[in-house]
């Protein structure tokens, strides 16, 4: 997911902020991007244009462009906006969510410090400052599942999405009925026996309802659309 930076006014301490054009362009990946803002911009206008570009505003409170102070509480109020910073930066600060800036030499894969009081709130964690990947210059964060949006499912949503009446998954049934009980190479979890005795009438009714509601799928982010095709590649073994 990326997230991008926006501005309303001009030299308010932004390296370079993103133009709209720009911000479509990472709209198949996350539908609702973080947007960090200066806080010498205007909150207000900060607001009409998250909300016009459909962008979750989040400060960037570094002393390198606004120092720390008593306008950081009311401008997150103003622009109902996420916090990111240091340590003290959050402390008895209140926003929608909070991203820590701590940066480590190891991936902790964890989206918020453990030694940092919890907001409360989604949080993220930008472990890595500016390096290089996919041919730009980037740092690194872990995030809340939150900040994907609806269009950010997991495979696990899928299959709720898809379950059957006893509480496991249509797929999870039709491949015990077909393999038998072992553990399945692709989606990785182990087939029941819930669909023995289950007649080919009944079998191919689910079969065919959870091709239908697989094909149905319209995936916006990369990852989704690899689930949903290891989903369609499964089901095509089973028909074949």
């Amino acid at each position: 997911m990326w997230a991008v930076y926006i501005a309303t006014r001009p030299n308010v301490g932004l390296a370079r902020p993103w133009s709209d054009t720009e911000i479509e362009v990472v709209r198949s990946i996350n539908p609702q991007p973080i947007a960090y803002y200066s806080g010498w911009d205007d909150p207000v206008a900060i607001k009409a244009k998250a909300q016009r570009l459909n962008l979750r505003p989040c400060l960037d409170d570094e002393d390198g462009i606004r120092l720390d102070g008593v306008w950081v509480q009311p401008n997150l109020d103003t622009v109902g906006s996420g916090l990111y910073g240091r340590q003290p930066v959050h402390n008895g600060r209140h926003a929608a969510f909070h991203i820590a800036s701590w940066y480590l030499s190891n991936d902790p894969s964890a989206t918020w410090p453990a030694t940092w009081p919890a907001p409360g709130t989604p949080c993220g964690w930008q472990w890595r400052n500016t390096h290089p990947a996919f041919g730009v210059g980037v740092d690194s964060s872990w995030l809340d599942d939150w900040f994907g949006g609806d269009d950010m499912a997991t495979i696990d949503e899928i299959y709720i999405e898809l379950r059957g009446d006893k509480g496991h998954s249509k797929l999870d049934r039709i491949l015990a009925k077909l393999d038998g009980p072992k553990a399945d190479p692709l989606l990785g979890f182990e087939s029941s026996t819930l669909w023995d005795g289950v007649d080919t009438a009944t079998l191919h009714e689910n079969l065919s309802a959870v091709l239908a509601a697989v094909k149905a799928l319209a995936p916006a982010s990369p990852t989704l659309a690899q689930d949903v095709a290891d989903i369609k590649a499964t089901l095509a073994r089973i028909f074949k």
